[in-house]
C-alpha cells in the first residue's frame, strides 16, 4: 500500500517545517487556486470531518509551486536540448 497524495502533503509540510499559510501560497504558485480551508482539510486526519482527498492535479499544483519557491521560475527564453537542421 503506497502513499496517498494527502500523505506525500503531510510528510512534506513537516519536513520542510511549512506553515498552512505557506502552503497556500505554495499551491498558487503551482498554478492551483486552493483556500486555507482546503490546505486544513488536506492535512486534517482521515476520521475528520472536515478531511478532503487531495487530487493528483491539487498535487501537481502543489509540486510545481514547491520547485518555484526553491528554484525560481523557470527561465523559458533560453532552449537547450537538440537543434534539429533541415535537409539539403
Amino acid at each position: 500500500m503506497g502513499l496517498s497524495n494527502n500523505d506525500v502533503l503531510k510528510k512534506l509540510r513537516y519536513a520542510m517545517n511549512i506553515k498552512d499559510g505557506k502552503m497556500k501560497d505554495i499551491f498558487e504558485l503551482g498554478g492551483g487556486n486552493t483556500s486555507l480551508n482546503e490546505v486544513t482539510a488536506y492535512l486534517s486526519k482521515e476520521d475528520d470531518m472536515s478531511f478532503r482527498e487531495c487530487t493528483d492535479q491539487n498535487l501537481v499544483y502543489f509540486l510545481d509551486g514547491l520547485i518555484t519557491l526553491k528554484r525560481g521560475k523557470k527561465d523559458t527564453t533560453h532552449k537547450t536540448g537538440r537543434v534539429l537542421m533541415p535537409k539539403d
